[in-house]
């Protein structure tokens, strides 16, 4: 977007042009969108103030947010291959089938991304053992989600 349209740019990523409510109550200056963390913003109550600036670029705004929406949705259907949906569904028919073997995921997802993904692919969460999943909320990163996943099946042997 920086290259695209480098004044909502600047007033996205600006402090001087958007504020929060903080816990203490007081106002403090704080960009909509941060980029380091890549993370948006919003309130849909009275602890968010906006610039003039700003709100007349927020048409523009919501246009971004529905363009990415719709590509995250594109995206997790690309992401969910036709084989790696057979392989979800065969799993969780496995889970249901009266066989001794439990199953568990194991994903980099955050659970309600994961939870997201296996709806739309037609599977319910719940054919899964929770008790031994983890997910990417789980560990800082994949080789700490694996070993989180390791730990958590032997206790659950136990």
């Amino acid at each position: 977007m920086r290259s695209k349209d480098s004044e909502l740019y600047r007033l996205i990523t600006g402090p001087e042009y958007s504020s929060f409510r903080a816990d203490s109550g007081a106002c403090e200056p704080m960009p909509i969108f941060d980029p380091g963390k890549e993370r948006l913003r919003f309130r849909f109550d009275d602890g968010i103030q906006l610039s003039t600036s700003l709100i007349d670029r927020f048409s523009d705004i919501k246009s971004i947010i529905n363009s990415l929406t719709k590509s995250v949705k594109e995206a997790s259907e690309l992401s969910l291959s036709q084989t790696r949906r057979g392989t979800l569904k065969w799993l969780a028919n496995l889970s249901l089938s009266g066989t001794l073997a439990e199953v568990g995921l194991l994903t980099g997802n955050y659970r309600a991304g994961a939870e997201f993904k296996l709806r739309d692919a037609g599977i319910d969460m719940n054919q899964f053992d929770s008790s031994i999943s983890s997910f990417g909320d789980g560990a800082s990163d994949r080789y700490g989600l694996v070993r989180e996943a390791l730990n958590t099946a032997r206790a659950a042997e136990r």
